[in-house]
Formats: structure tokens, sequence, C-alpha cells
């Protein structure tokens, strides 16, 4: 974990803005009821987190923490 938050790191930040690209986090491998993923992905910064099946309970359950999120955000 601490390898990829690195990669990250230098990515944002030693990259010239148009040597940066954008990353997508795709959830179908994370199938928990719990928001980490999403809490992963706003915290990082990513433009993109693919969220598929929004009528399983554990996908409802990650829309739910993204909207929690930005309502946070917001106020």
């Amino acid at each position: 974990m601490n390898e990829m938050l690195d990669y990250f790191r230098v990515v944002k930040t030693k990259f010239s803005e148009e040597r940066q690209f954008s990353h997508i986090i795709n959830d179908n491998k994370f199938d928990v009821a719990n928001g980490a993923i999403v809490d992963m992905a706003v915290g990082l910064g990513f433009e993109y987190l693919n969220i598929k099946g929004f009528f399983r309970p554990e996908k409802i359950a990650k829309v739910m923490r993204y909207s929690e999120i930005v309502q946070d955000r917001v106020l």
C-alpha cells in the first residue's frame, strides 16, 4: 500500500501537467459493504471511480459513502 501511495504522490507532484494522466479505480474486485475504496479514491484525488451494479447492497453502500463525502465538502 505504501508503494502505491508513493507512486501516486510522484505522479501528482513530479510530472508536469502535460505528462500527468487520469487514474481510474474499478471496484469490481472489492465487494465489501464498507466505503474504504471510495475513501481511497477521493483521498488520492482520483478523477474516476467505476462502480457497476448499483442494485447490489455493497454497491449502494459505496454510492452512499460517496454522497456523504460530497455533502461534507459542500457544508
